[in-house]
Order: C-alpha cells, then sequence, then structure tokens
C-alpha cells in the first residue's frame, strides 16, 4: 500500500492516508477557497482529495507541479515542456504550448486566473499573461529552477541549483 501523510493540529501530529498510486508524487495545492488537494507525481500522476483521494488522470510525462487558484482553475507542469490546465476541477485538461524547447518545467506558481509563472531546466522562466498564452521571460541563467512564488502581483522569488536565488519586483 501507498499511502499519504496529512497534518493535524499544526504538524504535531501526522495522519497516514491511502493512496490510490504507487508513483513517487511531488508537490501539493491547496486553494484557499477550496475544500480540495492536489497533488502530481511521476507517470504523469494527478490526485485530488475529495474527501477521499482519487486518481483524477494519468498524463502522458510525469508532472512536477501544481498550482490551483480556486476549486475550478488549475495548472500542471512538467517533463518535456509540458503544461496542462483545467477549468473544470480536473475532469478535462488542455495541453498549452510553450516556449521553453523541450525543457522539463519544475515548478508553477498562479497569482490569479490570467498571471501566472513557470520555471525549470536550464534557468528557464515562462509567463503568461492571459492563463494560457506563454512567453520566455529571458534568457536562461543555465542553474535548474526548482521552485517558483509570488508574495504580490510584482515581487516573486525562485531558487534553484548551486544556491541560485533570483528575485524580480516588476512581475
Amino acid at each position: 500500500n501507498c499511502y499519504i501523510v496529512k497534518i493535524a493540529n499544526y504538524g504535531t501530529n501526522w495522519i497516514q492516508e491511502n493512496s490510490p498510486t504507487s508513483q513517487t508524487l511531488y508537490e501539493i495545492s491547496y486553494p484557499d477557497s477550496s475544500n480540495f488537494i492536489w497533488t502530481v507525481g511521476i507517470g504523469g500522476t494527478i490526485l485530488k482529495n475529495i474527501p477521499n483521494w482519487k486518481r483524477k488522470i494519468n498524463m502522458v510525462h510525469t508532472c512536477n507541479a501544481v498550482s490551483f487558484i480556486n476549486q475550478y482553475t488549475g495548472w500542471v507542469v512538467g517533463d518535456t515542456a509540458s503544461i496542462w490546465k483545467t477549468t473544470e476541477s480536473g475532469t478535462n485538461w488542455i495541453y498549452q504550448n510553450s516556449p521553453s524547447s523541450g525543457r522539463d518545467l519544475y515548478s508553477v506558481y498562479f497569482i490569479d486566473a490570467n498571471t501566472g509563472y513557470a520555471v525549470g531546466e536550464d534557468g528557464i522562466k515562462l509567463k503568461t499573461t492571459n492563463g494560457g498564452s506563454w512567453i520566455d521571460l529571458n534568457p536562461p541563467n543555465y542553474d535548474h529552477l526548482y521552485s517558483v512564488y509570488f508574495i504580490d502581483a510584482n515581487t516573486g522569488y525562485t531558487v534553484g541549483s548551486n544556491g541560485t536565488i533570483l528575485k524580480t519586483t516588476n512581475g
């Protein structure tokens, strides 16, 4: 059996939950306005807790990161520049073209339904301002970027290999 661990009372106790997959899982997204939790992983695994963990779909490529802004709308990024979007709570997923030339994407973060960022292999940094058309922000820095997070519409951070920490103050 495979398990997912749930935190109770601010991390004092952890509760083991059954997982419908034996694949490695990489990231969790919990939109504030929803009671749903999402996780993604190897083999294109996408799981949703509704209230028990259920497999939603298997993508062709490994899914490395997930970002939901509400219970309906979310994005998944993964290997070979894959970007997928749902507006139907994971029932259907739409592939979005990526300008990252097949490089793996490791993290995705959305500020709202339109503005989002993805980072990954060789320092690739992508942005969308309409929730679907992605642009390459600038030349890669060749250090892999593993996580991206924005504290407001303009200020964001990304971190990666070799101690890389990048900050933007103009989105």
